[in-house]
C-alpha cells in the first residue's frame, strides 16, 4: 500500500465555443462534487484533486479549492453573467472513455453528469468511444469536455507542470 501519483481530471477544448470563456470553466470546476467522486468511485482510496500536480510534490497547490466543491451559487452566478439559467441551461457534451484504459471513466461521467446537473444550469450529454477513437477524437479537438488521466513517466512535478492535454 502507499500513495499513488496517478491523476485524473477534465480537460476543455478552449477552442470551442463557450469553452473559451473562463467563467465557463470556472462554473463547471465549481460545479463538480470531488469527495462524492472519490468515495463512490474510488472507493475512498483517492483524495480530491484541486491542483494539476498532486499533493507531496513541490509546485502543488490547492488552486481549485478556493472554487469549492458542488458550490452552485458560484456556478449558477458565473453561468448567469453568460445568459445561462434554470431555462437555458449551458449545454455540455461529456466524453468519457470506455475501453478500459481508465477503468473508471464511466462511473466518473455518471458522477460528473449527477453534480453538474444539480447545479439546475447545466444539462449534460454523456458520450464516449473506445480508447482508439477518443485519442483521434482528442487530436481533433471535437470533444467538448472530457475525461482524462495521466500516469507519471517519473516521480517529479515537471512531468505534470507541462502535460499537453493539460493545459
Amino acid at each position: 500500500e502507499g500513495t499513488g501519483a496517478a491523476i485524473q481530471y477534465l480537460i476543455f477544448q478552449e477552442e470551442i465555443p463557450p469553452f473559451n470563456d473562463s467563467r465557463v470553466r470556472r462554473a463547471i470546476a465549481a460545479a463538480l462534487d470531488r469527495p462524492t467522486m472519490c468515495e463512490t468511485v474510488f472507493l475512498d482510496q483517492a483524495s480530491p484533486l484541486y491542483s494539476i500536480i498532486p499533493d507531496g510534490m513541490m509546485g502543488h497547490t490547492e488552486a481549485f479549492a478556493a472554487l469549492g466543491d458542488a458550490n452552485y451559487t458560484l456556478t449558477q452566478s458565473l453561468l448567469a453573467e453568460l445568459g445561462y439559467n434554470e431555462t437555458n441551461k449551458l449545454p455540455i457534451d461529456l466524453w468519457y472513455e470506455t475501453s478500459g484504459h481508465y477503468p473508471a471513466s464511466e462511473d466518473q461521467a455518471l458522477i460528473y453528469k449527477s453534480s453538474l446537473e444539480a447545479s439546475d444550469v447545466i444539462d449534460v450529454t454523456l458520450k464516449s468511444a473506445d480508447w482508439p477513437s477518443y485519442r483521434l477524437n482528442r487530436n481533433e479537438g471535437i470533444m467538448e469536455v472530457f475525461i482524462y488521466g495521466w500516469y507519471p513517466d517519473y516521480i517529479d512535478p515537471d512531468n505534470y507542470a507541462f502535460l499537453y492535454y493539460a493545459v
